[in-house]
């Protein structure tokens, strides 16, 4: 097997898409505030707001999520899935697409998306792969997430260029709900966990109907979306999907302990994410009761506070895990929690503080304060995924 201490950013999945998720997360925010200011960098495939949401689904969450379950999977298995040259072409896999798409009248779409959708069956390969010889099936159900992502990006690629951009948005939004279902996996079992070794405090099991309501809900509003089937599903039903699974999974967080912790910067980000989770599909289920008339808002909430920070939680505490390092950050990666928490409630709640009228300023700072969130992981954590593990 290749020695692959020599080059450590090739070492384990979370190394080169960890970091990666985030560098291209702040570029990703950075060039969308500046097609608000209107000083754009270019014209991306299809239009700004195809890029950037399809970018921020499978430029940003995905490599995150794709680096994390690559990498807890030879914790599950005692397998290793992919390093070195293999997760290199890999990664230039998921790499490429995301410069192709800016040369739109020299790359044809069909070759940039057939590129990009490929990402996510091959990792889903090299998962199922090390899950299969350890006879793992309790974690399948992973496999078969990261090829229903692959059909919603073909989707999104599929619908936005016969010019059904409803279509591809409803693709768009199944690809969000399946990268928050992965979440709320992993987050039910680690968070609970995490916080009752780090705290001394006994771990409180499960409610089978708590967690099958919570996950099983995430699920099929994900289906509803990626089929293309939300227009024809009565708005009376969506709310009381959203509804339901609000409470499940404040209840699930509520058994969690997260009151105990805001002393310790690695397990109230967690908590809060969650929270700010809750909150987002709270905003959702106004939406469908027509309570709040704007859905981009109340996903935006969902995404930045509880996707997106909740990635953030992970890929800081994984990282430190996973190198040897000790459980601890210093005062500098607080402020980037806060500022993905801040970048959420200025997008949400910036216009009705602040006026329509601001609007422009209100989208720019809530991206401005995304950039700097993921900039000082950037540069924080860029060492640590790039050197060698100190274990």
């Amino acid at each position: 097997m290749t020695d692959t201490r020599a080059f450590a950013f090739f070492e384990r999945a979370f190394r080169p898409f960890f970091l990666s998720a985030a560098v291209f997360s702040v570029f990703a925010a950075l060039a969308w505030a500046g097609y608000w200011l209107g000083t754009p960098i270019g014209i991306p495939l299809f239009d700004w707001n195809w890029w950037h949401g399809h970018e921020m689904v499978f430029g940003f969450a995905v490599p995150a999520v794709v680096g994390f379950l690559l990498t807890a999977a030879q914790n599950w298995t005692g397998i290793a899935t992919v390093s070195g040259m293999r997760l290199a072409l890999l990664y230039v896999v998921w790499l490429l697409p995301r410069v192709l798409m800016w040369f739109p009248d020299v790359v044809a779409v069909q070759v940039v998306g057939a590129i990009d959708v490929a990402f996510l069956p091959l990792s889903a390969w090299f998962l199922g792969s090390a899950l299969v010889r350890a006879k793992n099936w309790r974690n399948g159900v992973f496999v078969g997430i990261l090829l229903l992502l692959a059909f919603t990006n073909a989707s999104s690629y599929f619908w936005a260029d016969v010019g059904q951009r409803l279509l591809s948005a409803q693709a768009l939004l199944g690809a969000v709900f399946w990268v928050l279902l992965v979440v709320v996996i992993m987050g039910g079992r680690v968070i609970p966990f995490f916080t009752a070794k780090r705290l001394g405090l006994p771990q409180r099991a499960p409610i089978g109907m708590v967690e099958s309501l919570s996950l099983g809900l995430v699920a099929v509003v994900a289906l509803i979306y990626s089929l293309g089937l939300h227009p024809i599903i009565p708005s009376v039903v969506m709310a009381l999907f959203y509804g339901v699974a609000t409470v499940a999974h404040a209840v699930r967080l509520g058994r969690w302990h997260g009151e105990r912790t805001g002393a310790v910067p690695l397990l109230w980000s967690l908590h809060s994410a969650y929270g700010l989770l809750v909150v987002g599909l709270f905003l959702m289920f106004l939406v469908e009761l027509q309570v709040m008339q704007n859905l981009t808002t109340a996903l935006h909430f969902l995404t930045i506070g509880g996707i997106g920070l909740l990635v953030l939680a992970m890929m800081s505490r994984v990282s430190l895990g996973h190198t040897g390092r000790p459980l601890q950050v210093g005062r500098w990666i607080p402020v980037a929690y806060l500022a993905i928490g801040l970048s959420a409630l200025l997008r949400v709640f910036g216009t009705l503080i602040l006026g329509s009228e601001q609007t422009l300023w209100v989208y720019s700072g809530s991206a401005l304060l995304w950039a700097l969130g993921f900039l000082i992981f950037a540069v924080k954590y860029g060492p640590i995924l790039w050197q060698p593990s100190q274990k």
